[in-house]
């Protein structure tokens, strides 16, 4: 296999099987300089990279909705940050599937989450740089009359449809279990066993001048909020479609929540950081 990203495939398997220690030195200056998430209780919790739902007396605390107001052009940058965590994450994910499926880019689009809802728009990106936590994705926000529930999405998009929320979802412990069988990856078809599949999703509010999202996990309130939204923008005979959507992009992908920096919107993508994570 050729050498992808500055690393070889063949050493990618050799070290994820060899354990976090060797992944370090994959990964090499890729890290991220925040200290890794660690939990006592699961390798994938991503609940502390998440805002704190509650405070330390155990009332709960507001959520807080970022807002970005556009201007006439309608262009959003949108940050891309490697939080480090101490178990595969979404970066990781990234780099193995592009590394043994021989490909190199990745679609970011924004899309309405109904699939008959109009088109998005769309941008293709290197996971070279998304995995180095230095991308700033540049992006069109479609044009909306009224505030309408939309996906910011990350997918192969292998066919160039333009397009990610219709492609097939995968639950990233699915993902990952191709690269556990030692003898697994080297037998792997590039074409057949790397289909076109969602990476990342974050729901966001699309209105007349801004874009609005939550930073937060997708609460029950949440969920209910981004429904009634969604039966107030779409059509009835689609708002079934677009909610059914959005759950199961929810439910499966469960990616970590929007943040904001400097009054926009950042997408996370943890990373594994072995250094400080506990061993034994």
């Amino acid at each position: 296999m050729n050498s992808t990203f500055g690393y070889d495939a063949r050493l990618a398997r050799a070290l994820l099987l060899a354990g976090a220690a060797g992944i370090a030195s994959l990964f090499g200056s890729q890290l991220g300089n925040a200290a890794p998430t660690k939990s006592p209780h699961a390798a994938n919790d991503y609940a502390a990279i998440f805002p704190r739902k509650a405070d330390l007396s155990g009332n709960l605390l507001p959520s807080k909705i970022g807002v970005f107001k556009l201007d006439e052009s309608r262009e959003i940058e949108i940050p891309v940050q490697i939080p480090s965590v101490c178990f595969f994450g979404d970066r990781d994910v990234l780099f193995l599937e592009a590394g043994w499926g021989k490909f190199e880019e990745v679609l970011v689009s924004i899309e309405p989450l109904d699939p008959s809802g109009g088109k998005g728009s769309s941008t293709r990106v290197k996971v070279e740089e998304l995995g180095s936590g230095s991308a700033r994705v540049r992006l069109k926000v479609p044009a909306s009359s009224r505030p309408t529930p939309m996906g910011l999405f990350i997918c192969k998009d292998e066919k160039r449809q333009g397009s990610c929320r219709n492609k097939k979802l995968v639950e990233i412990e699915a993902t990952l279990k191709k690269f556990h069988d030692p003898a697994k990856p080297e037998n792997l078809d590039p074409k057949k066993d790397f289909p076109e599949i969602v990476y990342f999703f974050a729901h966001i509010t699309v209105g007349p001048d801004s874009v609005s999202w939550i930073e937060s996990q997708f609460t029950q309130e949440e969920r209910s909020r981004i429904r009634a939204l969604i039966d107030e923008a779409v059509p009835r005979e689609r708002a079934k479609r677009a909610k059914e959507r959005l759950d199961a992009l929810q439910k499966t992908l469960n990616s970590a929540p929007l943040a904001e920096v400097d009054g926009k919107p950042v997408i996370a993508l943890p990373g594994l950081n072995p250094a400080g994570c506990p061993t034994g």
